[in-house]
């Protein structure tokens, strides 16, 4: 699995690249508890004003498509990948990642159906593949957050990447936990962190959040940084379109299709049981 993030919440691309899990000490040193100050304002305050900072939400329900172009750095392995993405309200989304010389990837969501394929495979989404696809591609997460979240808990004030955040814990729809960082300042998400999910097999993960520029109206995140104890991903984005116009469509492509169908037609059947002879 690989993750690229992409607004508020993390882009989860179904294939082998290497997670970006971020270990339980990372999350600790950016969690510093000195100087700790009681939480001031409630969960609901916080991300109501972060709506306000973002542009409110009558800008932002005026945008209804949007087209990003970047790079995702692995500083790791110091290799770049080109992304680009088109998303469409409510929850449509496609996504294609090319590593030169290495690989394409893509995948989208048309609503209904997710799929993904590479340059070896094609195949439909499923489980935590899919759910995750979704939730990248909820158009409106950002300001709908009564909606996403089941459970939210302002927490004492506490430092992130080294300045000031107010923070908010909360848990979504579908069980997972974040914590959530804002600029006392500015109201802006400044990071997050998602717990670690042992019967998941799902690392701690965070991401610090920044370079905000404004684009048709709102404000919009154009650098992420994905840290763990041996990967660190930053995604930059250079081109933001709001409103955008494109012909790029979100369902199953013909040749995606025909490869998955291929597939099944070449999956080796399971051996038949053999006779019994009635003994036990």
């Amino acid at each position: 699995m690989k993750t690229i993030a992409l607004g508020v919440t993390v882009l989860t691309l179904a294939f082998c690249g290497g997670a970006a899990g971020v270990s339980n000490a990372t999350v600790s040193h950016l969690e510093t508890t000195e100087n700790v100050t009681a939480a001031a304002k409630t969960a609901e305050e916080i991300l109501t004003r972060y709506v306000e900072a973002l542009g409110g939400e009558a800008k932002y329900r005026a945008i209804t498509t949007r087209y990003v172009e970047g790079v995702v750095e692995n500083t790791k392995t110091k290799t770049r990948s080109r992304l680009v993405a088109w998303q469409k309200a409510p929850d449509q989304i496609r996504v294609e990642l090319e590593s030169p010389g290495l690989n394409t990837f893509e995948q989208g969501f048309d609503g209904t159906i997710g799929w993904a394929r590479d340059v070896r495979t094609a195949r439909i989404l499923e489980g935590e593949d899919l759910d995750g696809l979704k939730e990248s591609g909820d158009f409106y997460t950002e300001i709908e957050w009564k909606r996403k979240y089941t459970k939210m808990d302002a927490q004492p004030d506490s430092p992130f990447d080294g300045k000031p955040a107010n923070v908010v814990k909360v848990t979504t729809k579908a069980g997972k936990n974040q914590t959530l960082y804002f600029d006392p300042a500015t109201g802006l998400l400044v990071g997050y962190a998602d717990e670690a999910n042992a019967a998941a097999n799902k690392k701690a993960t965070l991401t610090i959040v920044g370079d905000y520029k404004e684009f048709g109206g709102i404000k919009f995140a154009t650098r992420y940084v994905q840290r763990s104890a041996d990967v660190e991903l930053i995604t930059t984005y250079r081109k933001v379109e709001m409103n955008a116009t494109f012909t790029m469509s979100f369902t199953m492509p013909p040749e995606v299709k025909a490869a998955i169908e291929e597939a099944k037609k070449n999956a080796t059947p399971l051996p038949a049981p053999a006779p019994s002879d009635g003994k036990k």
